[in-house]
C-alpha cells in the first residue's frame, strides 16, 4: 500500500483518539494513486499502475476522501518529481465510484501556486465545476446521483453540526 503514512496516522485517529470517522476527510488522495518519482516511472512501467488500496482502506475503516483538483500543474519534473495528472484522478473517482464508495469520495479544489489562480491565467475554483465534473459526466459516465453525492451530499453531511 502506497500511502501508508496516511493509513498510520488514519488508524491513530480512530483507534486511540476515538476520533468519529464519518467526520474525518483525508485529503489529496491523487498522492498514493501512483508512483511520482521520475526515474521509478521511466525505468519501471509497473510504477505507473493505478492503485487504489490506500483509497479503500480508508473508506473501509470509515472515513471519507477527497480528491482535489486545481489545473496548472507545476513543472517539477526537472527536479525528479512527477504530478499527478488530472486525468489519472478522474480515473480513480470513476473506478471507486463504480466499485461502491461514492458514499465516502468529496470532490474539491486545491490551489497551491500563483499561476493556478484565474489572475494569473489558470482556472481557479471553476476547475471544479468547469472542467471534473462535466468530465465526469461526459467521459466516465458517473451518474448525476454520484456526482451530486461528492459534491453537495458528503459535503453537508459532514460539515453539519
Amino acid at each position: 500500500m502506497s500511502g501508508g503514512g496516511s493509513c498510520k496516522i488514519t488508524d491513530i485517529l480512530l483507534d486511540e483518539e476515538k476520533v468519529e470517522p464519518d467526520r474525518v476527510v483525508i485529503c489529496h488522495q491523487h498522492t498514493p494513486l501512483m508512483s511520482r518519482n521520475l526515474r521509478e516511472l521511466l525505468n519501471n512501467p509497473e510504477a505507473s499502475k493505478l492503485d487504489l488500496d490506500t483509497s479503500r482502506y480508508l473508506i473501509e475503516r470509515g472515513v471519507n476522501i477527497s480528491f482535489e483538483w486545481g489545473g496548472n500543474e507545476f513543472g517539477a519534473e526537472a527536479r525528479g518529481y512527477v504530478a499527478v495528472a488530472d486525468w489519472i484522478s478522474l480515473l480513480a473517482v470513476a473506478t471507486l465510484v463504480r466499485q461502491g464508495y461514492c458514499e465516502k469520495i468529496v470532490l474539491a479544489t486545491d490551489l497551491c501556486s500563483k499561476n493556478m489562480c484565474r489572475r494569473f491565467g489558470g482556472e481557479g475554483f471553476l476547475r471544479l465545476t468547469d472542467f471534473v465534473v462535466p468530465a465526469l459526466r461526459e467521459y466516465a459516465d458517473l451518474s448525476e446521483f454520484a456526482i451530486h453525492r461528492m459534491t453537495i451530499d458528503n459535503p453537508a453531511r459532514i460539515l453539519t453540526f
